[in-house]
């Protein structure tokens, strides 16, 4: 009798733990979703969360974001994202053949993380020659010295206070806007 009714007990358990497991589950694909849908008034102010977890999947084409497991990896790099500008415009700068895979999207996602938009990262190639950040990881780098920085104007305007020659290179860039976020 005592086995029987430890059976059933444990029977219950198991059925309470798959019910929890599943609700988790509808829980976070309803949270997954509803971030990914537009919002009515896209120049709302920052953040607008879910909007890199879209542009990552976009950039990943018709058989990226395609599983549960990758819409969770993306949405892991995605934390920190104020919005999906700077990854969206990591396109512009990068060819698709240096972001055509998850690994390579969820790095340059990560790199956004805690960049407000894309006005310094804007501001930053506009004074550089492409060929300093035509790599992944040069762009990621400059992208990382955008953190914390709402626009391109204090890099701006310091590299206009020094002189074209002395805001020439990556390096150079990249310490002004550390210098700027208060790295």
């Amino acid at each position: 009798m005592k086995s029987i009714a430890l059976i059933l007990s444990l029977g219950f358990s198991l059925c309470t733990f798959a019910n929890q497991a599943e609700v988790k589950e509808l829980v976070a694909d309803y949270l997954l979703t509803s971030k990914i849908e537009k919002h009515p008034n896209p120049e709302q102010c920052y953040p607008r969360r879910g909007q890199c977890l879209k542009v990552g999947c976009e950039m990943l084409g018709s058989f990226g974001c395609d599983s549960r497991s990758e819409i969770s990896q993306m949405s892991l790099a995605c934390r920190g994202n104020f919005s999906g500008d700077c990854l969206a415009d990591t396109k512009r700068y990068l060819s698709s053949i240096h972001r055509n895979d998850i690994e390579e999207v969820e790095e340059l996602a990560k790199a956004c993380s805690g960049v407000y938009g894309n006005g310094c990262l804007q501001t930053s190639t506009s004074m550089l020659s492409r060929m300093e950040y035509d790599d992944r990881g040069e762009l990621v780098e400059l992208i990382q010295s955008c953190r914390g920085l709402m626009d391109g104007d204090c890099t701006r305007y310091v590299c206009n206070q020094l002189g074209r020659f002395k805001c020439d290179d990556r390096e150079e860039i990249m310490a002004v806007n550390r210098e700027c976020a208060g790295q």
